[in-house]
């Protein structure tokens, strides 16, 4: 089919969301009988995805999506996997205002995986227990921070210990740490300091002593906070570490299984990445800066390789693409390849939606998009192209809200 009779085919399936509507392309492997393999997908979501998660909500070893649709309608969106790297129609459920963020977890401790979303304007976070069968209970909301705009999840009292969270408050400049009780509720938060409107947090352990700290990365401060943990669910000041226009953090281990946790970072006022080597004892290295593309906003860890090295996923608002960066093992990268996506990426996720022994895929979310856009590995580093797919070039378009330190 021509491109421009496949865009549109696409535009017309695209305005029928009722039909929910998996729209695929497919193209002609080089393996045996020239077999038709599924490798790109695009899939509905809900309105205005802000971010997306991987897990298991029904139980079947398959892993599934969620994404929180950040507008004024308060939802979550359950895709549910078929193991083949496709997904079904979404299935929604209720947050708060403005859902930013979601983790998974398990805060019931019933063996069943839990949603935390972190709702941007009504500072907190619902809890929504899951039933084991793709389907969720009504939220339960506990109070965070002014803004929250991440939310991560730990075990800051020990691993025998309930689920806790950790939630990044880009208004209040501070990081909320909210204690699991075990049976689906949370005590009241514990504020600690953070940089200037911290966008991202993440779990890790820097120290190496066995007990979990948290990295914050701090868009207007230019820098990652790393708050080191006391093990009773308490946090030490915050130590700051340099990294320009931080939006996002991940942790890593970017030298191997024995070395110390890293971080990598995605850099919004830049064309680049940076990575901080840890030292061991909680402090980082000066930062080793990666080439990726326009405005990076975020930043997953996998192995798109198959080399047992960890490897970088960037999803970069300002060139509709996402970068890989296949990681040497010793710390650096290479340099990138982009991969295009829908318009304006602003998070991207790593899973196996072909099963464990397939390479790594991926998930994004587009600023300008209802969909989830998945790309399924080759094993070598590569993804099939989006651009198969969606239409291009993009048409003229606003440009992304640019307040200083917005959360988009």
């Amino acid at each position: 089919m021509r491109r421009n009779s496949l865009k549109q085919v696409l535009r017309s399936l695209r305005v029928a969301p009722l039909l929910a509507l998996l729209i695929l392309v497919a193209f002609v492997s080089p393996g045996a009988a020239g077999a038709q393999t599924v490798s790109f997908a695009r899939f509905p979501a809900g309105p205005n995805p802000k971010s997306v998660a991987v897990g298991d909500f029904n139980r079947d070893g398959v892993p599934d999506l969620v994404a929180p649709n950040n507008i004024a309608s308060g939802t979550v969106s359950v895709l549910l996997g078929n193991g083949d790297g496709t997904f079904q129609a979404p299935l929604s459920f209720a947050a708060d205002n403005h859902p930013t963020s979601v983790a998974v977890g398990d805060f019931n401790g019933d063996g069943i995986q839990d949603l935390a979303v972190a709702n941007s304007n009504s500072n907190n976070v619902s809890v929504l227990l899951g039933n084991g069968n793709g389907t969720f209970q009504a939220p339960l909301n506990f109070a965070a921070g002014l803004g929250p705009s991440s939310v991560a999840v730990g075990k800051f009292r020990g691993v025998e210990m309930p689920d806790d969270l950790a939630v990044a408050n880009l208004a209040s400049n501070d990081v909320s740490v909210l204690l699991g009780n075990g049976d689906g509720t949370f005590q009241a938060p514990l504020n600690f300091a953070a940089g200037t409107s911290p966008r991202s947090v993440a779990v890790g352990d820097f120290n190496g002593d066995g007990i979990q700290d948290l990295a914050v990365a701090n868009r207007l401060s230019n820098n990652v906070s790393v708050l080191l943990g006391n093990g009773d669910g308490t946090f030490q000041v915050a130590l700051n570490f340099a990294a320009n226009a931080a939006a996002f953090v991940a942790v890593g281990k970017f030298r191997g299984v024995g070395m110390p946790d890293d971080l990598a970072v995605a850099n919004e006022g830049s064309d680049f990445i940076s990575v901080l080597l840890g030292n061991g004892d909680g402090t980082f290295q000066a930062p080793l800066n990666f080439a990726a593309d326009t405005v990076p906003e975020s930043v997953a860890v996998g192995d798109f390789n198959s080399d047992g090295v960890p490897d970088l996923a960037v999803a970069n608002l300002g060139s509709d693409d996402v970068s890989v960066l296949l990681g040497n093992g010793d710390g650096t990268f290479q340099a990138p390849g982009n991969f295009l996506t829908g318009f304006s990426p602003i998070f991207v996720a790593v899973g196996k939606f072909r099963g464990v022994g397939m390479p790594d895929d991926l998930a994004v979310v587009t600023f300008f998009s209802t969909d989830v856009f998945v790309l399924l590995g080759n094993g070598d580093g590569t993804f099939v192209l989006p651009a198969l797919c969606c239409p291009t070039p993009p048409q003229p378009r606003a440009s992304p809200p640019t307040l200083p330190g917005s959360s988009f």
